[in-house]
């Protein structure tokens, strides 16, 4: 039996749920960062002279929010149109912190 590896429909595979995962990760660590910004706006919201300050970190939020719904959008875009996949294997300063539960990031 000749064994040449993973076939181009298996590697295509692997590049697609690797890179679903990445946009997983991306998406929970923009909720994340829209988490603590909103908690900022909270603790600053009661401050006097913090006026300026709050705004700004609202709009952060905002912005984020927005980031969120835009690489939501555009990984829905892509994998309809089968090209969502994994252009290059992360750094290693890249880690598995919010890694979805039971994906094997490295």
């Amino acid at each position: 039996m000749d064994e040449k590896g993973p076939s181009r429909e298996e590697r295509v595979r692997a590049l697609q749920v690797a890179a679903e995962t990445r946009v997983l990760v991306a998406l929970r660590s923009i909720e994340e960062a829209q988490g603590l910004l909103d908690e900022a706006c909270r603790a600053l919201s009661s401050v006097r002279g913090m006026l300026i300050e709050w705004r700004k970190a609202g709009q952060l939020s905002d912005r984020a929010r927005g980031l969120w719904y835009s690489v939501d959008r555009r990984a829905k875009a892509l994998k309809a149109r089968g090209r969502l996949l994994l252009d290059h294997e992360p750094a290693d300063h890249q880690t598995q912190r919010n890694a979805p539960e039971g994906s094997e990031e490295s």
